[in-house]
């Protein structure tokens, strides 16, 4: 398994946690060139992978203001392995997703 705990830095703005969400991000850019996608689910706090963007730029400022969501475990919205907890108990795996 993958070590994630950068991720949930409180310093969102050190080096660990910077690259980090750099890596994030080129993962999630390839997954969308890969599965020929418009958008990026963020998983910052407050969009809790509820919201997509076009721009990866969008999702790299949330994750440096924002942070994570709680329990961001796996990413199958961004072409990881496994299943997003969060998303099974809430029961809304890609519902009602905007495109901004």
């Amino acid at each position: 398994m993958v070590d994630r705990r950068w991720m949930y830095l409180d310093n969102r703005t050190c080096e660990e946690y910077l690259s980090g969400v750099k890596s994030f991000i080129a993962a999630t850019e390839a997954d969308k060139l890969n599965r020929h996608l418009c958008a990026i689910c963020c998983p910052c706090i407050d969009c809790e992978n509820m919201t997509k963007f076009s721009s990866s730029m969008h999702v790299h400022a949330h994750l440096i203001v924002r942070g994570f969501m709680d329990d961001y475990l796996f990413g199958n919205e961004h072409g990881e392995e496994g299943v997003n907890d969060r998303g099974l108990q809430d029961g809304h795996m890609g519902e009602g997703i905007s495109v901004s």
